[in-house]
């Protein structure tokens, strides 16, 4: 079970670099023609030098020289090769122009690999990062660590086609400070806090071996610094937590601290086989408006008798939705909605056309979907979803109240013991509903025909993304 998170992130040494001042121009009053910006390549490999160019493939720079640099909008790094050490970038681009660094592949050892510092419009694009391999509670090392100290807002990142591995923070990490010299202050300073990332995007990544997490797109607990961050058709595997950190570690992929947001079309495995604590595959928390969608999440660990579960809503979260999902064989829930206690609360969430196969193999104190905490949640829904376990619940209440709506409808929900329902459940299939291999219907099976239909809450796809034409089936997948 959850326990209160906390964002555990170590103020950034030496974040500085020297930046040319440019004097503002004088008002012209005249029309003037606009001129385009430059846009320059420059290249940067392990045998290049501080006395090369940096402008060609055969003139490149070092990456001591690349760090001296202060980049202008348009800019792209090219990385050729393999280059050892680690890149810090300052500088911003514009939303025109962006700074682009694309690439070749960095070994920072037990540095972080590429570090955005308090800057905006940069695309990181076919990059390889990998760390030491070292594990630690005092090593605060990502493959890419996207940084802000300044209480501004930043904007316009893509992270894409990134392999980032060996890291024992995440492979790839975004975080706040309140100051750069104030990491975290109270609760409330950390909700009332204007700056954070906008439009961040994090696309075709892989991460494994990492400590922390896979991917941990961040802001300063339990605030909800971040606007629009998206990761999709990305993977976390083998992400491996960290002995002694508290409170958990070994995530595949967590959003948090986030107002509008998706996880969509990402797979987690796997994490946590080696220190998990605490920890899940793919999941989000102190969020407001984020969708989980059409992801997997299979075979998560806990060394614990906590999580290693698929996929979670978490304290502090406000309409939020996971659906399209499949959770298998994980040791905690394969859906969790859980409060800890988060100073936010906990409301509003959908949970829909997802199936949990054989979830809660650490023991049946978690069912397919597991729900409660230490702290209300208010208005959950769970509708149509197909959960099969060959023990334990369909359905596990953990305790904490439930306020406002529960409201449990057209599942399919087979255990070896009774799934909590609520008060007013209605058309949920208890006992065999004659499924194939797929969690299709077969012929004469109980659930053709036979959901409630609720009006706006229900999509026009199944599972499969077929069209439901006519009446509804119980479950997940339609006939």
């Amino acid at each position: 079970m959850k326990i209160r998170y906390v964002v555990a992130l170590l103020l950034l040494a030496s974040c500085s670099k020297e930046v040319e001042n440019n004097e503002l121009l004088p008002v012209i009053t005249e029309p003037t023609v606009t001129q385009p910006i430059p846009q320059l390549n420059y290249y940067v490999s392990q045998s290049g030098s501080i006395l090369n160019s940096g402008k060609s493939a055969d003139q490149p720079w070092s990456l001591d020289k690349a760090n001296e640099f202060t980049f202008s909008p348009g800019d792209t790094i090219n990385l050729v090769g393999t280059l050892y050490g680690s890149l810090m970038l300052t500088e911003s681009g514009t939303e025109d122009s962006v700074i682009t660094i694309t690439g070749g592949k960095i070994n920072s050892g037990n540095k972080s690999g590429i570090t955005l510092y308090n800057n905006s419009n940069i695309t990181i694009r076919n990059v390889e990062l990998q760390g030491s391999g070292e594990m630690s509670i005092n090593l605060e090392n990502s493959g890419i660590r996207l940084w802000s100290d300044d209480g501004n807002r930043h904007a316009n990142f893509i992270f894409e086609k990134i392999i980032a591995k060996g890291y024992s923070r995440s492979g790839i990490e975004s975080g706040l400070a309140m100051s750069p010299t104030v990491l975290w202050e109270s609760e409330e300073a950390s909700m009332s806090y204007a700056g954070g990332f906008d439009h961040v995007l994090v696309n075709q990544c892989q991460t494994d071996s990492n400590g922390y997490a896979g991917i941990n797109m961040a802001g300063s607990w339990p605030g909800r610094q971040n606007k629009d961050i998206i990761i999709r058709n990305s993977v976390a595997f083998s992400n491996r937590g960290i002995k002694g950190y508290d409170p958990h570690s070994g995530h595949g992929i967590f959003l948090t601290n986030v107002v509008g947001g998706k996880i969509d079309s990402c797979e987690a495995a796997y994490n946590g086989w080696e220190n998990g604590s605490g920890n899940i595959g793919i999941w989000t928390a102190s969020a407001v408006d984020v969708t989980i969608q059409n992801s997997k999440s299979y075979r998560n660990i806990s060394i614990t008798n906590g999580d290693g579960g698929g996929f979670d809503i978490d304290g502090g979260s406000w309409n939020c939705t996971m659906q399209y999902n499949y959770s298998y064989e994980n040791d905690g829930a394969g859906y969790l909605i859980y409060e800890y206690g988060n100073p936010n609360g906990m409301k509003d969430h959908i949970v829909r056309y997802n199936i949990s196969h054989n979830d809660g193999r650490k023991g049946t104190h978690y069912g397919g979907i597991t729900v409660g905490g230490d702290a209300p949640i208010t208005n959950l829904r769970i509708y149509n979803n197909t959960v099969m376990m060959d023990r334990g619940s369909a359905i596990r209440f953990v305790g904490g109240q439930l306020l406002g709506v529960y409201d449990v409808k057209n599942n399919v929900l087979i255990g070896t013991q009774s799934s909590y329902l609520g008060k007013t459940p209605a058309n949920n299939v208890l006992k065999d509903p004659n499924l194939n291999l797929q969690y299709i219907p077969l012929q004469n099976s109980p659930v053709i025909d036979l959901a409630t239909e609720i009006s706006g809450l229900l999509p026009a796809l199944d599972f499969y993304g077929k069209p439901i034409v006519g009446k509804r089936d119980i479950g997940a997948v339609e006939y």
